[in-house]
């Protein structure tokens, strides 16, 4: 029989998809130990590929010890070990509850086998740096990962930020990296405050909630965890300004009820803190998420009659679009509504799409209230 190349091939590629689809059916140490002993007789103990579903593998089973001493037992030939290989082996120590230490083993053996890290792998070595708690660690993988050029990354820059917050003393260095990014998510400012709120933080936790309200960020879950933690940071502080206020109430207007809103509005009263303007703005978010119509030309007629608050182009334009709830509710509610206070929307609505100075004339058959004619007289006088 003629020697065929190409055959051998073709079965040395059959019995290694044979043992990756033997691994990804493995669910005991038994059958783990098995398959070690058929990947050793089929010649597959350097093969890259096998070795990191042995790899993975053998973590799930709570195993990754019993594949580290495998792979990486003295009489190993390693020269075909990959990158991949070692993120998986790293990846697998960093998600340990004990081992956490062999994790940042395992990268700097990595390197010093001259196996290039990628963008993949400094995430898993941070966050093992991370559950160690060990600052001047992280701040060397910190340096390594900049000489590479993956410190503008952003999923890199996040897990640096969870680093830095999770190791005593870090959290400045932590807020300088989130300062610095080129680019940020919801991932990382959650990350941001709740390195905050884990240290207890609670101004500057409130305070970056604000401004990720500011930036417009979309939240994930993770965000909304991390910002309900700074608003019950914001219960247990002592001396509430009115821009610790105002943070959180800008924070239920975009994700939480509206009603929890008012409450802590009112709250905010009682507490002697007198709302201003952006102080008003959300809160007249929240009644136009939640649909509080009543509620929010109540409040709108508050702002200047009992705290002389200047009505700004924001007010009015959530005033414009409480009207726009108006279209969703039945015709007698929707009737009551109108006659009411149709007068100030019909402003609000022409102060947004008029140029500055524009005439404004508003023609009603019936009787106007006397709320809505004071906020006429005001509003003239504010705007010319």
């Amino acid at each position: 029989m003629q020697f065929s190349p190409f055959n051998t091939i073709t079965n040395k590629r059959a019995v290694e998809q044979n043992c990756l689809s033997l691994l990804r059916t493995c669910t005991s140490l038994l059958y783990l130990n098995q398959l070690h002993s058929l990947i050793l007789k089929s010649g597959l103990q350097s093969n890259p590929l096998v070795l990191t579903k042995f790899t993975s593998t053998s973590s799930d089973l709570n195993a990754i010890d019993y594949a580290s001493s495998f792979i990486f037992a003295s009489d190993a030939n390693t020269q075909l070990y990959d990158t991949f290989l070692f993120n998986s082996v790293i990846r697998a120590y960093a998600q340990t509850s004990h081992f956490k230490h062999k994790a940042v083993h395992f990268y700097k053996h990595m390197v010093d086998m001259n196996v290039l890290p990628n963008k993949f792998t400094y995430p898993f070595v941070l966050k093992a740096c991370a559950g160690l708690g060990d600052l001047h660690l992280g701040k060397q993988v910190h340096g390594s990962l900049v000489k590479v050029g993956f410190d503008d990354d952003i999923h890199v820059s996040n897990t640096m930020v969870h680093m830095y917050s999770c190791c005593g003393g870090g959290i400045g260095f932590a807020r300088k990296v989130f300062n610095e990014m080129p680019k940020s998510d919801s991932v990382s400012w959650s990350a941001m405050i709740g390195g905050y709120a884990k240290l207890r933080m609670s101004n500057d936790a409130v305070e970056l909630f604000r401004q990720m309200q500011i930036a417009d960020v979309q939240p994930d879950e993770i965000t909304m965890v991390s910002s309900y933690k700074a608003m019950n940071l914001f219960r247990n502080m002592g001396d509430k300004t009115i821009v610790s206020w105002t943070s959180v109430i800008d924070g239920m207007a975009m994700h939480g009820p509206g009603l929890e809103a008012i409450s802590l509005f009112e709250e905010m009263k009682g507490a002697g803190v007198a709302p201003d303007d952006v102080a008003y703005i959300g809160l007249l978010m929240a009644c136009s998420h939640s649909g509080l119509v009543e509620e929010g030309q109540k409040y709108f007629n508050s702002m200047v009659k009992d705290f002389a608050v200047v009505p700004k182009i924001e007010h009015y334009g959530c005033m414009v679009d409480l009207s726009k709830v108006l279209l969703d509710i039945d015709e007698e509610d929707k009737e009551d509504a109108l006659n009411r206070h149709s007068e100030k929307l019909a402003i609000a609505f022409a102060l947004l799409k008029t140029p500055p100075g524009t005439p404004i004339r508003i023609v009603k058959n019936l009787r106007v209230c006397g709320d809505c004619h004071a906020a006429t007289k005001l509003i003239s006088k504010v705007y010319n």
